[in-house]
Order: structure tokens, then C-alpha cells, then sequence
């Protein structure tokens, strides 16, 4: 028998001279016919040293076995992270099902990886980010879903639109905090002061943009999506095989947003007009609104009916993502329906409805909304399943670059958008544009 190793090519991957062991778990065969018999699992480890040496983790990439009988080689894929003090099993199998596994041993196997995840992978309640603790009565007609929306997040200016009667741009601006909200009227439509009501509308646009749509619909949705997938689902699972590469960096990135940009204290509290307190409850009143499908373009752009290209042409976001999401479902599809071939075995996967039940249950408590936030208590059928996975794969992708990768553009120039518009409108009568 030959063993062979590769370690993979990422930063640091290799280890430190440690003491490495390797334990192989195999099926018992005639020893005439096969020097080592089939080997069924992989471990590999990297024992706790006293001293935790900066470089002792180790990425390795597969492990090869070489029958020396029959040269055959089995390849056993990997691919993880094996920290000091860990060690890891994997298998040969190709994405296999559990209920069709072959035999007792592989299935034990799977079971372990799923408890050994449970054990790293823990939900952490935020309650003092994310229950609502009131909200605010909007006591006005013939706003638009987009009006009301900023209406109810916003803290500075909230909305703009023409109307016939007052006369001129009609604006609603409060301070953070503030529960009522006055109306600012630009006179005679001036420049100046119609300039400056965008100004204050692209501030609360800022706010919402990045706290709601960036960090909450991709950022924060994305690593819970991953927390599901990771404590339920083998690394053998179909899902996961499909899923797990959306969710790389996912998390690391997220804890150093914790810690530096949305934290009290943070980037977003020292440099958005919104403020601390702001923060908090703009983001306790998302947690509470929030539905997964904000981001499923298909749902997304029928139910704000924009939909029809003939009715709004150039309407990009939709006509290039929409065709993304196509192209994402067709190929998740064809997954799917390769290892399901029936609804009735989507129901019968006890590893995919453990995702669903703890998504729902844990991943997206209520705290003050609706329970599962639109992700189901359970995934009954191959087009649900297949929804639900293009879902998280357009929204770790597409949806996060179409709102992540114009800040620079849009933000660069501070007029433009600033974040940190922290004083009322001004209401002296006439405002110049130097003034301004």
C-alpha cells in the first residue's frame, strides 16, 4: 500500500514539522487478493501541541491510496482546514446520499462529521441587536412601497416625491431617535434647496444601503445560511457540496465587520449620521421585516412591479440578473435532480429537513416578525429545493456584487452620497448654490 498526501496551495498551508498521524479504516478482505483490503475512511490529525506555533494549521487538498497489488488508486478529497488539535475523517464517495450509503461504517462516519461541526458551529443570540422594540405609526397616504420603506428605516431625510398639493418637493426629516417627523417644503422649487433635500435622501439612502441591503440581505443571511448547511450536512451531501464554496470567507469576514464596522463604537457608528442608537434600531426593525426572498429577483422585481421590460426599459438589475438567476437554477436543477428523483425523497432526507428545521428554528427566529422569515419548517419537493439553493447562491454572488461593487463609484464623490449628514434641514428662505 502507498500512501500520498497533497497539501493544498493556500497561504500557510503546510505545518511546522508537526507530528502528523494518519489512521486509515477499512473493510476486511481476502489478503491474497488485496495487500490492505477497502479502505472506507481517512483521518488525519494534528495533535495539540504545549505551544501553539503560529503556521501549525494544515490545509490538506485529498489523500491518495495506492493498492500495490492492483495499483489501483483511490483518491480521498479533503480539502479542510485542520487546526492544532484536530484531526478530520473523510471518505472516497463521490456526493452520496445517506440513505443510500453502503454500508453501517460510512454512515457512522457521516454522523460524526455532523456532531463534530455541532460542536465548533454554535448559534449566539444578539438580544440586544436584534428585537424589536417599538416601531413608529406612518399616518400618511399615497407613498410608494420604496417611500414607505425608507419611511420606516431612515433617520434623516425619508423620502421625496412631487406632489400637487403642497406645491414643490415634499420631504419628511427627523432626527435619529425622533418620533415625529415634519415636513420640509423647498419654496418656489429652488435649486439650492431642492439640492439639498437630495442630498439628505441619498444620506438615508447611505444608512439603509449599507446596513440593511449590504450587511443584513447578504452579509448576515449568508453566514446563517452557512451555519445551517455547516451543522447539518456532511461534507459527502450533494447540498453541501453544492453550497460550500458560496460560503467561503463568509464568516471571517463577518466577525471582523463585528468587530470594527457594526460594533458600538464602530466605522458606522463615528461616521454615519445614523449614530449608535440609530443603528441598533434601524437594525432591530430589519431583523424583524426581513424575508429571504428580498433577494430572489424573480419575487423581488414582481412584487415592486418592475418586471416588464416593455413598461421600464434599461432597467439593468433586472435584465442581467435575471438572466443570472436562470442560469444558477438551471444548473442547481440538474444537481438536484440528479440525486432526487422524486419529491418524495426530498421529504425523506433527514439530513436536508435537519437544515430546514434549524434555519427556521435558529437561524431566523422571529424576534418581533414572522418565524423563519420565509424559509420553510421543512423542504417538501425538488422545485422548492432547488429554489431555496439558487437562492443562496445568487445572493452570496450576484445579488452581493450588483450592491457592493458600485460603493466606490457611488460613494467616492461625498456630495454625491454622504453618510454623516447629522444636522436637521436648514430653513432659512432662500439657499444658494454657494451657500449649499
Amino acid at each position: 500500500m502507498e500512501f500520498e498526501l497533497s497539501t493544498g496551495s493556500e497561504f500557510e498551508a503546510g505545518t511546522m514539522d508537526n507530528d502528523l498521524y494518519v489512521t486509515l479504516l477499512r473493510r476486511p478482505v481476502n489478503p491474497v487478493q488485496s495487500d490492505l483490503g477497502e479502505v472506507l475512511v481517512v483521518s488525519l490529525g494534528n495533535p495539540k501541541n504545549w505551544i501553539t506555533m503560529p503556521g501549525s494549521e494544515w490545509f490538506v487538498d485529498f489523500v491518495d491510496i495506492i493498492d500495490q497489488q492492483t495499483k489501483k488508486t483511490v483518491r480521498f478529497p479533503c480539502y479542510h482546514w485542520i487546526a492544532d488539535g484536530d484531526s478530520i475523517g473523510f471518505t472516497s464517495k463521490t456526493a452520496i446520499l445517506k440513505d443510500v450509503m453502503p454500508n453501517s461504517i460510512l454512515v457512522r462516519q457521516r454522523q460524526s462529521v455532523i456532531d463534530q461541526r455541532r460542536l465548533k458551529y454554535k448559534w449566539q443570540a444578539f438580544p440586544k441587536i436584534w428585537p424589536v422594540t417599538y416601531t413608529y405609526a406612518i399616518e400618511d397616504d399615497g407613498w410608494t412601497t420604496i417611500e414607505r420603506l425608507l419611511l420606516f428605516f431612515c433617520p434623516s431625510l425619508l423620502a421625496l416625491r412631487e406632489q400637487s398639493k403642497p406645491a414643490g418637493p415634499h420631504c419628511h426629516s427627523a432626527q435619529a431617535g425622533a418620533r415625529e417627523r415634519q415636513p420640509y417644503l423647498p419654496p418656489n422649487r429652488q435649486l439650492g434647496r431642492l439640492t439639498l433635500a437630495k442630498m439628505y435622501y441619498q444620506c438615508a439612502h447611505a444608512q439603509f444601503h449599507q446596513i440593511v441591503t449590504h450587511y443584513l440581505s447578504c452579509h448576515a443571511v449568508m453566514e446563517t445560511y452557512g451555519m445551517g448547511i455547516m451543522r447539518n450536512l456532511p461534507d459527502a451531501h450533494p447540498v453541501y457540496r453544492l453550497l460550500r464554496p458560496h460560503f467561503r470567507y463568509t464568516m471571517a469576514i463577518n466577525a471582523r465587520a463585528r468587530e470594527t464596522l457594526i460594533n458600538d463604537g464602530g466605522i458606522i457608528d463615528l461616521v454615519f449620521a445614523i449614530g449608535g442608537e440609530g443603528r441598533r434600531e434601524l437594525m432591530r426593525r430589519s431583523g424583524a421585516a426581513y424575508n429571504i426572498h428580498w433577494t430572489n429577483i424573480k419575487r423581488n422585481v414582481k412584487s415592486r412591479g418592475v418586471d416588464d421590460p416593455n413598461l421600464l426599459p434599461g432597467y439593468y438589475y433586472r435584465d442581467d440578473g435575471l438572466k443570472l438567476w436562470q442560469a444558477m437554477e438551471d444548473f442547481v436543477a440538474k444537481i438536484i435532480n440528479e440525486f432526487y428523483s422524486s419529491d418524495e425523497d426530498v421529504k425523506g432526507d433527514s439530513e436536508l429537513q435537519n437544515v430546514a428545521s434549524d434555519l427556521y428554528t435558529n437561524g431566523f427566529p422571529a424576534n418581533g416578525g414572522e418565524q423563519g422569515h420565509g424559509f420553510p419548517k421543512s423542504i417538501d419537493s425538488r422545485e422548492q429545493l432547488v429554489e431555496l439553493c439558487t437562492l443562496m447562491m445568487f445572493t452570496g454572488s450576484a445579488q452581493h456584487s450588483s450592491i457592493n461593487f458600485g460603493q466606490y463609484d457611488m460613494y467616492s464623490y461625498t456630495p454625491n452620497a454622504t453618510t454623516g449628514m447629522r444636522l436637521p434641514p436648514q430653513q432659512q428662505r432662500e439657499m444658494q448654490m454657494t451657500t449649499l
